[in-house]
């Protein structure tokens, strides 16, 4: 149902921008939620490696690279919209 991020979208982040992990959830059920420390650091020679900084909470860090997103699933905050929109004209479909 959902999209992961790609390469090209994980180096499009910006800071303060929210990051969802899909895998890991809260007591009350909801998907963990980061938010993007730096602006992602890129290698000129490799352009398939990044490395994006995440903050959650008070003192937990998290650094995204390619091989995390590969075997995890990260949304961002506007495909995450994008998703619950599809999801609400879905469910407007099958009401009717």
């Amino acid at each position: 149902m959902f999209e992961a991020i790609t390469l090209t979208e994980a180096k499009a982040l910006k800071v303060g921008q929210t990051v969802y992990a899909i895998k890991y959830y809260n007591r009350d059920g909801t998907a963990q939620r980061f938010t993007v420390q730096g602006t992602p650091k890129t290698w000129k020679r490799k352009i398939e490696r990044v490395e994006v900084t995440l903050k959650r909470g008070v003192k937990e860090f998290v650094t995204l690279t390619n091989g995390v997103l590969m075997n995890s699933l990260w949304l961002s905050l506007s495909l995450l919209r994008n998703q619950s929109e599809e999801v609400r004209k879905l469910k407007s479909l099958a009401s009717l």
